[in-house]
């Protein structure tokens, strides 16, 4: 088993409450990036915002921007990490196109009654990747056409 060994002291938390306070955290970020020496960003939904912001063109700008943005920091060798939901009823996750775009690699997580599955798009890999989460670890199961 892989351990991380992180420490809570090299940890950096934050909750951004719009796309315009993730750029400037992000910003912040890289002002500091001598001092801080960050090895990974995560950030979680980073379309959540963009799915309510993206009605007016300056939530479009702000999300190509934050894409550019994380962009930058992977060129200077900092791993970026991000998750991107759609929600219940939505046909389309909200940023795809720019997604697509500005990742290296796009994979869908879903679920079944008996496992869960991981399908890439970017790369096209045909092959779908399923799943159990037990106690011990993560199980891989064989999969049934859906």
């Amino acid at each position: 088993m892989l351990m991380l060994k992180l420490l809570k002291e090299n940890i950096l938390y934050a909750v951004a409450i719009d796309q315009y306070h993730m750029l400037s955290l992000l910003v912040d970020v890289l002002k500091s990036m001598k001092k801080l020496k960050p090895f990974c960003i995560l950030i979680d939904s980073i379309n959540s915002h963009y799915r309510v912001e993206a009605a007016a063109s300056e939530g479009t700008i702000l999300f190509a921007e934050l894409l550019t943005l994380l962009e930058l920091f992977n060129r200077n060798n900092v791993f970026v990490i991000t998750s991107a939901q759609i929600r219940h009823g939505e046909d389309v996750l909200p940023g795809y196109d720019y997604l697509m775009l500005w990742s290296d690699t796009v994979l869908e997580v879903f679920s079944t009654r008996t496992y869960r599955a991981l399908r890439f798009h970017k790369p096209k890999i045909d092959t779908v990747f399923c799943f159990n989460i037990t106690l011990s670890g993560v199980r891989w199961v064989k999969c049934y056409p859906h």
